[in-house]
């Protein structure tokens, strides 16, 4: 989302600027210093009752309420969640259970040592703002050594062009960018069982080895044939280094010689469907005839390394999209599979008619660690609920997110009357998001949007005169609540709301997003009334400087209904 992310620096930039003007400089001193942090401030350093409004960058600042005390000199910006939000990649130290790392879809990594108790960002990090991280990689004899996959990302969320490999020696805390995969869209990493020298990285160009642990990287697909591109999973065969299956938009590949040649893996006269993207390929260690690959059609088996394929039967039609299989590290008739409907698991090497459900089905499994110390502990990375983590083999999940941040906060307030509570407005989460509410000053949140159900929150204000009453701005219109954001009703059709794009109202009913909500005509009670002005032109003119950007709207009659 680079572009819409540039929008709203450019337009954080320029509220700072003019604040500035009029608020001591020492107000915004601390802001850099947590650059891309879901902020709020602890209610003693808000000035509440400030309307806050605009979509934010994951974890990014979009609403600056000042602080009102006099001392500002020893204030710092501190990350305080909502916790949760997207985890991309997750990873396990193979020498330590508790140490796991995961990756963000805004290029960040955070650390627990704690098995998901409390989670720290790395700083510096990778630094790569703006790409998503698609695969951390610990080096399995020498873990110290960790490898890190990301891919760019449009303004729509959509895979850009471009990406890279980063490599850190000293356990996360100093990186450096693999020169041999500079630009390259990197989709997965992956090492060897037999030789930890080898890695095989699956990539947007091609699939790329390196035979030194990274130092090098060589394409080994040709470049002039069409089908060998846009890969995005890939497995190395535990026997034999040279033998790698690799999976494309359509359909998968295997090369028994390292690379020099190359055959389809999978077709229909093979028993898999002539179909897409190949998301996950997962070869049996104890028994490696035994492949499985999911595509969008579902999950495939073959018993005979890729000669013959079955559908695995089971799944729901809904759920077929697998973003990941994974095998128990000790119980290898355990198989997970990570889809777009939850986690699913089978307790007979996937073997047809014998997988069931294991979360709720909103839930989009992205990465399955299981640490073979810790048999019973599985940690499930998701995306909009954080890390989920079960310590009963997966009969229970429960959230693990504390510390972990990386979330679209759009705005952020205190409240007028009560403190220590602070409301913000939360995006793009489809089933976690919409409105959050603390109680002790930010350090812990629950989601409140009852009556409002899961919406994007563009926008919060909250009333001066009457302190129960919130409004929101939402992606469907306007909300209202009277009971300090318990409980929302959407605001009627007959109550119209001024366009400050084109001066004419607009029904804040279902369907019309409200970017912003900010004081307007007369017409609602609580919201202030502006001097009378008894030509339309004024009244025109006093609109189009009304404190609203292009895409906001006021709560008011029109300005000629008087």
């Amino acid at each position: 989302m680079t572009f819409a992310r540039n929008i709203y620096s450019i337009s954080f930039l320029i509220i700072v600027l003019f604040l500035s003007s009029v608020i001591s400089p020492a107000v915004f001193a601390q802001v850099a210093t947590e650059n891309r942090s879901s902020v709020a401030a602890a209610p003693s350093t808000v000035d509440s009752g400030r309307t806050s409004s605009g979509p934010a960058s994951k974890g990014g600042i979009d609403s600056v309420n000042h602080r009102t005390d006099s001392d500002h000199n020893d204030r710092v910006w501190q990350m305080t969640g909502p916790f949760g939000g997207d985890v991309t990649a997750l990873s396990i130290d193979p020498r330590n259970s508790d140490h796991i790392l995961a990756g963000t879809s805004d290029g960040q990594i955070y650390r627990t040592i704690d098995g998901g108790a409390i989670w720290r960002r790395i700083r510096p990090g990778i630094r790569a703002t703006g790409f998503t991280v698609t695969v951390i990689l610990f080096d399995s004899e020498k873990p110290d050594r960790i490898y890190v996959g990301v891919k760019a990302v449009t303004a729509l969320g959509e895979e850009g062009k471009g990406g890279a490999a980063y490599l850190s020696e000293d356990n996360g805390e100093n990186w450096r960018e693999l020169e041999g995969m500079h630009g390259r869209l990197v989709r997965s990493i992956v090492q060897s069982s037999k030789d930890a020298n080898v890695l095989v990285a699956s990539t947007l160009e091609g699939i790329y080895r390196s035979l030194d642990r990274g130092q090098k990287w060589d394409v080994i697909t040709p470049a002039n044939d069409p089908e060998l591109r846009n890969f995005h999973a890939v497995a190395i065969d535990p026997r034999d280094v040279d033998t790698i299956y690799a999976g494309t938009s359509h359909l998968p590949w295997k090369t028994t010689d390292g690379g020099k040649t190359w055959k389809r893996a999978g077709t229909k006269e093979t028993g898999m469907i002539d179909d897409s993207d190949i998301m996950a390929i997962h070869i049996d260690e104890a028994n490696p005839e035994v492949v499985l690959m999911s595509a969008c059609s579902g999950i495939y088996r073959s018993l005979d390394s890729s000669a013959k394929w079955s559908k695995i039967q089971g799944i729901p039609y809904s759920s077929r999209r697998t973003h990941i299989i994974y095998q128990h590290p000790t119980k290898p008739e355990v198989i997970f599979a990570g889809t777009t409907e939850g986690l699913w698991l089978s307790t007979n090497g996937g073997k047809t008619d014998s997988w069931r459900r294991a979360t709720s089905a909103k839930l989009v499994i992205n990465s399955i660690v299981i640490h073979p110390g810790r048999p019973d502990r599985i940690f499930l990375g998701t995306e909009d609920n954080g890390v989920l983590i079960s310590n009963d083999g997966g009969e229970n999940y429960e959230p693990s997110n504390a510390g972990f941040i990386n979330r679209h906060v759009s705005s952020v307030i205190a409240d007028i009357k009560q403190p220590g509570r602070i409301y913000a407005g939360i995006l793009f989460d489809s089933s976690n998001g919409g409105l959050f509410i603390s109680e002790d000053g930010g350090l812990t949140w629950q989601q409140s949007m009852n009556g409002m159900g899961v919406r994007d929150v563009y926008s919060l204000h909250q009333i001066q005169n009457e302190a129960g009453t919130l409004y929101a701005g939402t992606n469907y219109g306007l909300f209202r609540s009277d009971d300090q954001g318990r409980n929302w009703t959407p605001v009627k059709k007959e109550e119209p709301i001024v366009d400050a794009r084109n001066d004419k109202s607009i029904p804040g009913q279902k369907g019309e997003p409200v970017n912003s909500v900010h004081p307007g005509w007369p017409g609602w009670p609580g919201w202030p009334r502006p001097p009378r002005l008894r030509s339309l032109r004024k009244r025109r003119r006093r609109l189009k400087k009304a404190p609203a950007r292009a895409g906001s709207a006021m709560p008011g009659k029109r300005p000629d209904s008087n």
